[in-house]
């Protein structure tokens, strides 16, 4: 009875392995994952510089007289 389950265990796993029919999505997902990966790294590694930019251009805006003289 194992010997019999193990046999068709193992033609299953064969032939789903053989099989291409999902391997574009496969490549899909691993480009995504990337893509997004890849912005995670810019996006943190921006993030100070922006950051100091917000705060300098707060400053510079808040000392500004408002209205005509």
């Amino acid at each position: 009875m194992y010997q019999g389950i193990a046999n068709k265990l193992g033609r299953g796993m064969k032939t789903w392995l053989q099989d291409e029919a999902g391997n574009t999505t496969v490549d899909w997902v691993v480009l995504i994952g990337g893509i997004l990966g890849m912005v995670l790294i810019v996006m943190v590694s921006i993030s100070g510089g922006v950051q100091a930019f917000g705060e300098k251009a707060e400053t510079e805006l808040t000392m500004r007289q408002v209205g005509f003289e």
